[in-house]
């Protein structure tokens, strides 16, 4: 007889360790299957051979099944499936479709830190700036029902708009600035989640937004008003004929050179993540294009002063497959 003998609770991060464990009566090979509950695609298996017990850290198999790009279109509230994993474990004997025992269903939200209680997965802060025409969203964490509130405000008006989150779970915001013209302000009540007010002002022309995959889980977005400079680098490959080296193929690779505004260093620290996140995109009329960021170092805080966060990045690029 196989057993598990320890099952992570529902919504543990896959910032951390998620660990099954089993036993068996007597020792015997055993596979431990991993897959999504819905679709059935298989994420991983691990296979232990003449084991009396075993456990088995599977975040490594569910953070590869983390795939998605920011939101886009009209503001609202939409299920946030795509920012967690909804797995199911079974233990299957050696070469055999036999299932010698399954654990219940968990769902493993992408943040650090198992949240507390009903939060904004964010690690930006709660006064933002945002132009007329760009897009931010807020991935909310409830335990309950919720109301979703938007105050538009302007020197001539004040409209409240309402957005329902129907049950418990992990529910992404989305809001698109566009849909409430005139607006100077913005205020997002997410009810015992919190509340995050934006600026409305418009951006200088040229400027480049980003949006990143946090540590939360969350797309966190930020315009940089200052593109300082535009370079082309040529990658060429060469090969040696009778005559000498002749091209055979080039690629010209756009370069730019980001500069963020002068920022208060909580603002900095979260934009220093854009440094090491796996998923960057750059905002392009209405949609969002993979980038690659070039900079490896950069400082996010000097004593006394504001700062200013500068970024290289360019278009991402896919591998070439070689011929078979």
């Amino acid at each position: 007889m196989v057993t598990f003998t320890q099952i992570p609770d529902n919504n543990t991060p896959l910032g951390g360790a998620v660990v099954y464990a089993f036993a068996c009566d007597t020792p015997q090979t055993v596979d431990l299957r991993v897959t999504e509950a819905e679709s059935g695609t298989l994420l991983g298996v691990r296979r232990f051979v003449e084991a009396s017990a075993a456990e088995c850290d599977i975040a490594p198999m569910l953070r590869r099944a983390l795939r998605f790009t920011p939101a886009t279109g009209s503001t609202g509230v939409r299920p946030a499936t795509e920012r967690q994993v909804t797995a199911r474990v079974e233990l299957r004997a050696e070469a055999a479709e036999e299932v010698l025992a399954t654990a219940p269903d968990r769902t493993f939200p992408g943040c650090r830190t198992a949240p507390a209680g009903p939060t904004i997965l964010t690690t930006m802060p709660e006064n933002r700036l945002i132009d007329p025409d760009e897009s931010d969203e807020l991935l909310l964490f409830t335990d309950a029902a919720e109301t979703v509130t938007v105050t538009a405000h302007s020197h001539a008006f004040l409209l409240v708009y309402r957005y329902s989150i129907p049950e418990a779970g992990l529910w992404l915001f989305h809001l698109a600035a566009r849909n409430f013209p005139g607006a100077e302000s913005l205020t997002v009540d997410a009810g015992a989640c919190g509340t995050v007010r934006y600026t409305v002002a418009a951006v200088p022309d040229g400027a480049v937004r980003l949006a990143w995959r946090s540590g939360e889980g969350s797309v966190e977005q930020c315009t940089f008003p200052t593109v300082r400079s535009v370079s082309v680098a040529a990658e060429k490959e060469r090969v040696c004929g009778p005559d000498g080296l002749a091209g055979a193929a080039a690629e010209l690779e756009r370069r730019e050179l980001l500069v963020s505004a002068f920022e208060p260093a909580e603002v900095l620290e979260a934009l220093g993540e854009v440094l090491a996140t796996p998923d960057v995109w750059r905002a392009k009329d209405g949609e969002y294009e993979g980038v690659d960021v070039l900079t490896e170092e950069a400082v996010v805080r000097r004593y006394g002063t504001m700062s200013t966060l500068e970024l290289e990045i360019r278009p991402k690029r896919k591998n070439r497959m070689p011929w078979n």
